[in-house]
């Protein structure tokens, strides 16, 4: 009967047979099929993570660009062109902007007790 069971051993320890087992065989293989798709991947995420700095880059650059391009035909003083008003000011630039004096603004937005 010891004979007709593959997997029982009649002289020696049940350990030594461990890497020969079905179920050692069959993770062993999926362990080195899901390194190889998260190697996959991560080459994949690398790639794209390049191409997205490569366009950020040259978005970036653009608009370097095109501002000072802006800048070099209109005056500093400049405020209309053709009937249009320019604001090279960022609402953080402006004078009375709530970076200046943030409790003000805050005390306004609190409920009275």
């Amino acid at each position: 009967m010891a004979t007709d069971n593959q997997q029982t051993l009649v002289d020696g320890d049940i350990n030594d047979n461990i890497g020969t087992t079905p179920a050692e065989n069959v993770s062993a293989v999926n362990a080195n099929a899901k390194t190889a798709a998260f190697e996959e991947m991560f080459t994949a995420f690398k790639m794209k993570s390049r191409e997205q700095e490569k366009l950020i880059g040259s978005l970036a650059k653009q608009v370097e660009t095109l501002t000072a391009r802006t800048r070099a035909v209109l005056p500093r003083g400049t405020t209309k062109v053709r009937g249009r008003r320019l604001d090279f000011a960022t609402p953080l630039d402006r004078p009375g902007s709530a970076q200046d004096n943030p409790t003000e603004k805050t005390l306004m937005r609190l409920p009275r007790l």
